[in-house]
């Protein structure tokens, strides 16, 4: 396997969002394409106006040992249509990544909790694995592992 895609939708954060992630797990590869961008070519019209600058959709390729993690996301189109941003994130979502070491994995913590709030904290399973779970910022849960033995 290449890669494991996993799809975010934002209302309106996206662009702090990649920037938040891009930084977090130091994105090397990433591909942007706003509303403005793919205006025309969705047939779009004067509903872009003044929302050019959203993300349609922002790729970003977060490098694991045997290949990608792509994580993509985008401002939902519904703000386009319905006349405003809604207040926070919608969707419900989990995202699970497993790292080599502890160390690994407690610095993606960290850097993920900033302005989040913590599930479980970092710390050895009955199983012997050493996992943590969060909520980011933008209301994306996270369940970080790593089957590092203690």
């Amino acid at each position: 396997m290449e890669y494991v895609a996993c799809n975010i939708t934002m209302y309106g954060m996206c662009g702090e969002a990649v920037e938040f992630y891009e930084k977090t797990f130091a994105i090397k590869e990433k591909v942007i394409l706003t509303f403005g961008d793919v205006a025309e070519q969705l047939n779009f019209g004067n509903f872009v106006q003044g929302k050019e600058h959203l993300i349609y959709q922002a790729k970003l390729f977060l490098p694991c040992e045997k290949g990608k993690f792509l994580l993509m996301m985008g401002d939902s189109p519904s703000i386009l249509f319905n006349g405003g941003l809604l207040g926070s994130c919608k969707d419900n979502i989990t995202i699970n990544i497993g790292f080599s070491t502890k160390e690994e994995l407690l610095n993606i913590y960290t850097k993920l909790s900033e302005g989040g709030k913590n599930n479980i904290q970092p710390r050895y399973t009955n199983e012997h694995i050493f996992e943590g779970s969060l909520i980011d910022q933008f209301g994306i849960c996270w369940i970080l592992r790593t089957e590092e033995q203690g």
